[in-house]
């Protein structure tokens, strides 16, 4: 399956590699010209997109933002129009920082081909009635942005968040009346330890038949495998470079104490091994060719 987007077309299913901007992660700079050999698309964490000095020519997915909700002093507020925004302490002053429904999405209408509405992630043994307020403002910020006029081509969708099997659907379910299509599943990565719950989670929403499917943050190479083997269209993962950055290559040895140019042959190298299993299937190990 294929898409034509203004930047250019994405292929799915698609491994999506996570890239950031700013200085907190060097090593993205160095291999960001590359990315485009293994994914036609890339996820970009609004928090970072927020300091691209330009953008990159290819297809870009820019989350939600709504990661900020579990930062340190982070606090969820329900506004006078039934919406949701995340308050965040500034570093430099404590004085709170708004992340708002309407600010997310007007900067992923200016810069993304693909953008989620705002949602409040539930992290595990978060109690049922703060899980509860966080899915319905959740679905509040989505039925907003639904009712928002769009640029042709950019594809707007649902995230879906929960505690349990039945939230997760019924929070689905809820996002497909109100109209969308496309939906994106949060809130898994720290589920992961119970594999059997997240495949459940994943299998019944993909049953729903929406149209595009993403998961986000689950780039292990065997659950995203299985994930794809679900229906689901389309996975993001920074963990390819995050290895890479430690040294770490997936399947195989890396030098001892590498360097920068072998720290990003390593990133590109795992990177490639989720294209691979976005294309043909895991557990099928490729190997980036060092040139110059």
């Amino acid at each position: 399956m294929e898409m034509k987007t203004a930047h250019g077309t994405v292929s799915f299913p698609a491994y999506m590699p996570v890239t950031t901007f700013g200085p907190a992660y060097p090593l993205d700079n160095v291999i960001r010209p590359f990315l485009g050999r293994f994914a036609s698309c890339l996820m970009v964490s609004y928090f970072y997109a927020k300091q691209m000095k330009s953008r990159p020519a290819m297809p870009m997915f820019i989350d939600s933002g709504g990661f900020a909700a579990l930062l340190p002093g982070a606090r969820i507020h329900e506004r006078q129009d039934g919406t949701g925004c995340i308050l965040v302490p500034s570093e430099q002053d404590g004085i709170e920082d708004s992340i708002s429904p309407d600010e997310v999405l007007q900067f992923q209408m200016a810069h993304a081909d693909f953008g989620a509405a705002l949602d409040f992630p539930i992290p595990p043994n978060c109690p049922v009635d703060e899980a509860k307020r966080r899915i319905t403002l959740t679905l509040a910020n989505a039925a907003w942005a639904k009712c928002q006029p769009t640029p042709e081509g950019f594809v707007l969708f649902g995230c879906v968040q929960g505690w349990s099997l039945e939230s997760y659907v019924d929070c689905a379910r809820e996002l497909i009346d109100l109209g969308y299509t496309d939906l994106a599943i949060g809130g898994l990565v720290p589920r992961l330890r119970d594999k059997a719950f997240v495949l459940e989670v994943v299998s019944e929403i993909a049953a729903l038949t929406p149209r595009l499917l993403h998961v986000f943050g689950v780039g292990n190479l065997d659950v995203a495998a299985q994930l794809f083997e679900l229906g689901v269209t389309s996975v993001d993962s920074s963990s390819y470079v995050r290895s890479a950055a430690d040294g770490v290559r997936w399947g195989g040895d890396a030098p001892p104490d590498p360097s920068v140019f072998e720290r990003a042959k390593i990133a590109l190298d795992n990177l490639a091994q989720g294209h691979a299993v976005s294309r043909q299937g895991y557990p099928r190990r490729i190997s980036v060719q060092a040139t110059g």
